[in-house]
């Protein structure tokens, strides 16, 4: 007898075996890793309270993929690929919870606390696009997504009380004196080329 969360892979992989399909879910699997970062980037250029969102949101995400490995010690089963017929196959270990959502969650709780609609509904939705095709070609259960959403929360926690301290405006202010630095030299480097 199946588990309810195997059930709903088991459906889920049932749409499996469309090229095109299986390529693309494959693709999504992986959006997270490239959303959440682009997002940081973005940030960064949008001037100071920007920066300050993008150095919270990266250290949610440290956070919260930090998180996983404590939760993985108490709760631990195989990927979906090892008991059953998946479009992916790997070295087989823990999937609990889900790192790739844990990443997606942190930055996305982390940017609508920040009041950073647009860009939090961009992550949130590849969140949950990485979150079902890593369901969809075997990687994880339904129950691994539900536990990356859950080590979201400890990164938003964990942004929450660094928002609190003076660290983020000292970084920006050790950026800002290195990025004077480099422009003034690199100037000068470039005159110098030039004559």
């Amino acid at each position: 007898m199946s588990s309810p969360d195997a059930e709903l892979f088991l459906l889920l992989s049932s749409f499996s075996g469309n090229p095109v399909l299986d390529t693309s879910m494959l693709l999504l699997a992986e959006i997270s890793l490239f959303a959440v970062p682009a997002a940081m980037f973005y940030l960064w250029f949008q001037g100071t309270e920007g920066r300050r969102d993008s150095i919270l949101t990266g250290f949610a995400v440290l956070v919260g993929v930090s998180f996983t490995y404590v939760m993985g010690m108490f709760y631990f089963h195989h990927q979906p690929f090892t008991a059953y017929e998946a479009i992916v196959a790997a070295q087989p270990n823990n999937a609990f919870p889900s790192q790739h959502t844990a990443l997606a969650f942190s930055a996305f709780w982390t940017l609508l606390w920040r009041s950073r609609k647009k860009i939090s509904a961009v992550v949130g939705v590849a969140g949950v696009a990485a979150g079902f095709a890593r369901v969809f070609v075997g990687f994880h259960y339904p129950v691994d997504i539900a536990g990356g959403v859950i080590a979201g929360l400890a990164g938003l926690s964990a942004a929450y009380v660094l928002s609190k301290t003076s660290l983020p405006d000292a970084v920006i202010k050790i950026y800002g004196g290195v990025e004077k630095s480099f422009l003034r030299y690199s100037g000068k480097l470039f005159k110098f080329l030039h004559n």
